[in-house]
């Protein structure tokens, strides 16, 4: 009989939900010493786009604003744990923030020492000088054994002074402490001859 019926909807075609990015980085060495040279390298991800922006938290502030890229190098001069962030942001503005804690060790200091005369002899005085060094500028400590006893008992500080009453090898040490703990020890023998 040519009847019709006419139906009309209307679809609206939405933007499918962004999926946010991952942050994650690697860090090498994995266990670092004072003074070395640290990277930091992004292994961060989008499942449907791109990262668009890196921005990096190094100074502990809670700013994103220390650097900016995929990769940095840092060197920190003083041992300590060291709280690391990273925030990406992909091409929907969506963003995601990645944190760990860097454990940079501490080097320990050099003991070194010299004295003087050379050759000394019995009941003269020998000078002795510290040459010790750290690599952070921390030495909290110097102490001497100048009798051979094993205990750093006999002298305080970057110099010493001892009488020998006896000709023969003695034996002389010193040990030097930093403000991290870290100590090191030089041993040397001279010889004292009689008058």
């Amino acid at each position: 009989e040519g009847a019709t019926a006419d139906l009309t909807k209307v679809v609206t075609v939405g933007v499918p939900p962004n999926d946010p990015p991952s942050a994650d980085f690697n860090v090498t060495p994995a266990s670092p010493k004072t003074l070395e040279s640290v990277s930091f390298e992004s292994t961060s991800s989008d499942p449907d786009g791109t990262i668009v922006t890196y921005a990096w938290e190094l100074d502990g502030d809670g700013d994103f604003n220390d650097h900016s890229g995929s990769s940095l190098s840092q060197v920190f001069p003083q041992s300590g744990t060291y709280t690391i962030a990273l925030k990406v942001t992909d091409d929907d503005g969506d963003s995601a923030v990645k944190s760990k804690d860097v454990v940079v060790a501490n080097r320990p200091p050099i003991s070194d020492f010299e004295f003087s005369p050379a050759a000394p002899q019995k009941n003269q005085t020998v000078d002795f000088t510290s040459l010790a060094t750290d690599p952070e500028n921390r030495i909290q400590s110097q102490e001497w054994d100048l009798d051979g006893d094993n205990a750093y008992d006999d002298a305080f500080g970057p110099t010493a002074q001892k009488v020998f009453d006896s000709p023969g090898t003695k034996t002389v040490r010193l040990k030097v402490t930093d403000r991290d703990g870290g100590t090191h020890t030089a041993s040397k023998s001279l010889t004292v001859a009689s008058l």
